[in-house]
């Protein structure tokens, strides 16, 4: 009976020890999952985001005199002149002009020839 109860523990320990080995795995597929998930986030949020900012910073580097714009407050007109950050727009039948910061366009619409051209 005593060897009984030798063998047991024996087999026990070795359980144990198999236990931890598979321990230690399931532990770093643990970790796995919440790294695969901030991986997937910055590739489906981020990046998009970074290509949207520099076409934005693209369109309003390349705008020029007579250029339609709309404006963030919903203003549309065409663009008289550019001076570093301000842009002068004429708007309204009566060709109001108004001088605005580049940050408030919204979008650039740009005539070549009477035809507008869109740039989505």
């Amino acid at each position: 009976m005593p060897s009984d109860l030798f063998s047991c523990g024996g087999a026990a320990a070795t359980g144990t020890a198999a236990t931890g080995a598979a321990g230690a795995g399931a532990s770093a597929l643990t970790w796995l999952f919440p790294i695969l998930l901030i991986v997937i986030f910055i590739i489906m949020i981020i990046v998009p985001n970074k290509r949207r900012e520099k076409k934005f910073k693209q369109m309003m580097d390349s705008i020029k005199t007579g250029d339609q714009i709309k404006t963030i407050g919903g203003f549309y007109g065409k663009v008289v002149s550019i001076k570093e950050d301000l842009v002068t727009m004429e708007c309204g039948p009566d060709n109001t002009k108004l001088v605005i910061s580049k940050s408030a366009i919204a979008s650039v619409e740009s005539f070549e020839g009477g035809a507008e051209v869109n740039p989505k």
